[in-house]
């Protein structure tokens, strides 16, 4: 076989290869270069390039797969779940091809982790400053790190399983015994210094749990986690607007003084209604539905009084919280949604009123 001089090149690594000087050798004398290009593939002579580029790749193939998703989701009957399956079964296996064995960086997982979750705040219709744990919580979307752990542990299990006379556990056995600090040798240290000797699956429900705890005020009406891909939904997911509403209000992200905006009004931490009366009392949504005195009138026609007349002696929180529970029947549970929604209206609208005086 003849090996055309013209079309080939060598890849270089350290020193120059030495030029040949006889006339049967001349078709050796390629040209030396840093970097080539095979098969549409950037082939460079530094290794850290690879993982470089690889990160950054799977950030590219994750924000093309959102959108894309986003676009499909929307023209569907069925909008969440085939946001959901689209994500998880088409959009993941792509984005962490090769992740087993090419190390992905802290940063680039953490801009994978936001990614996933705005696939899973679309799901749920909630405003992107959401609090990204509520995704693995109620969406059906897990986290890019526990995906990319899964696999590289996963991998790393089925190579040290596999007979020496494979190449590939002969590799695996140089890189992890050897001197030298390895990137992937490197990669798996860490994880296991971040999993504390627990397996995957418990330390994962562990850590989300742990993050769910830390976000008091707006995760404590959803459920705890309680394993890998378990499918926690609220009642109402339906891709509508009762959903929409039900979400916002327990996640805590009606728009009020706290996170998501409202179009018009100006976020306040203090309710102006009451600050009027010279009280200072914190704008939240359980002062919204329940503790608000410069609504009380209102409470009277939308039936707030009369349900904490049924529930005495309970704080805001409490009421709030049975107010929304998921064990009541869905046409009690709609009528309370548009009973908050109405609420948030009237509260919004007195607002802008009040600033433009």
């Amino acid at each position: 076989m003849k090996v055309s001089a013209a079309k080939s090149k060598i890849l270089r690594i350290g020193n120059s290869v030495r030029e040949f000087d006889d006339e049967e050798d001349e078709l050796f004398d390629f040209d030396q270069v840093l970097k080539c290009q095979y098969l549409g593939v950037i082939l460079e002579n530094k290794t850290g390039v690879y993982f470089s580029n690889f990160a950054t790749n799977c950030v590219k193939k994750s924000k093309m797969y959102k959108f894309s998703i986003m676009r499909k989701a929307k023209d569907s009957h069925d909008p969440p779940s085939v946001a959901r399956e689209l994500w998880n079964k088409a959009a993941l296996p792509s984005i962490l091809y090769g992740s087993e064995v090419l190390p992905i960086r802290k940063q680039e997982l953490r801009k994978l982790d936001s990614e996933a979750a705005s696939i899973g705040k679309f799901i749920l219709q909630l405003p992107a400053n959401t609090t990204n744990v509520t995704v693995p919580l109620i969406a059906g979307i897990e986290t890019m790190e526990y995906h990319y752990y899964k696999r590289v542990l996963g991998y790393q299990n089925r190579i040290s399983k596999m007979d020496v006379s494979f190449i590939a556990r002969r590799v695996y056995d140089y890189v992890m015994t050897s001197d030298r600090n390895f990137a992937y040798k490197k990669s798996i240290a860490n994880m296991k210094r971040v999993l504390k000797d627990d397996c995957l699956d418990v330390w994962y429900t562990k850590h989300i749990n742990e993050i769910k705890l830390q976000h008091v005020s707006s995760c404590h009406l959803l459920p705890l986690k309680t394993h890998a891909n378990d499918q926690n939904m609220l009642k109402l997911n339906a891709y509508d607007e009762s959903a929409k509403i039900y979400a916002e209000f327990m996640t805590m992200n009606a728009g009020l003084g706290n996170r998501g905006p409202v179009i018009g009004f100006k976020q306040h931490k203090i309710c102006q209604l009451c600050a009027q009366k010279n009280k200072q009392v914190k704008l939240n949504e359980y002062h919204l539905l329940f503790g608000c005195d410069q609504l009380r009138m209102m409470y009277q026609k939308y039936g707030i009084s009369k349900f904490k007349q049924e529930h005495p002696n309970k704080e805001d929180r409490e009421l709030y919280t049975l107010f929304l529970a998921s064990d009541m029947p869905e046409e009690t549970l709609l009528e309370h949604i548009n009973t908050a929604d109405s609420l948030r209206y009237i509260y919004v609208n007195a607002m802008k009123k009040l600033l433009r005086q």
